[in-house]
């Protein structure tokens, strides 16, 4: 049990919040998803920002956060996302977020995005699989 009893690891990532830099853009086509994503991010003392894959490009430009979880889920709205975030990060390779991919079991073996996403996490979706991966990229993002 984390601090102040809500859960998570309890390290949190000061790290991340003393830079300005700890907001997290959930980006999910389901508002179910969005909230459940977001409280676990929550739950590891950092600042989500959950969006509709349509309002996602405009987020990324204007929230800087230091890290992006998309929600695969079968979707293929998310495909205009992943290619823009694709040009972002070979146009310039510096102040670019980090990516956190969560997709069905069935979708790991057709995997089109190497070299973009920086984290894989398999559906169903739990605190004990997000959390650890959020803390450690937002610990290593800076």
């Amino acid at each position: 049990m984390g601090r102040n009893g809500l859960g998570g690891s309890g390290r949190g990532t000061p790290s991340v919040k003393s830079t300005g830099h700890g907001r997290i853009l959930v980006v999910a086509a389901s508002p179910i998803n969005r909230i459940v994503i977001s409280r676990m991010v929550e739950r590891v003392y950092l600042k989500a920002i959950a969006v509709a894959p349509e309002a996602a490009l405009d987020a990324l430009a204007t929230k800087s956060p230091a890290l992006v979880i998309v929600d695969g889920g079968g979707h293929g709205d998310l495909d205009g996302l992943m290619s823009s975030i694709i040009s972002q990060r070979q146009a310039q390779a510096k102040d670019l977020p980090r990516i956190v991919l969560i997709i069905e079991p069935s979708q790991q073996e057709s995997l089109s995005y190497e070299g973009v996403v920086d984290a894989v996490v398999a559906k169903p979706i739990t605190p004990e699989a997000l959390q650890p991966v959020v803390e450690r990229l937002t610990r290593d993002a800076i």
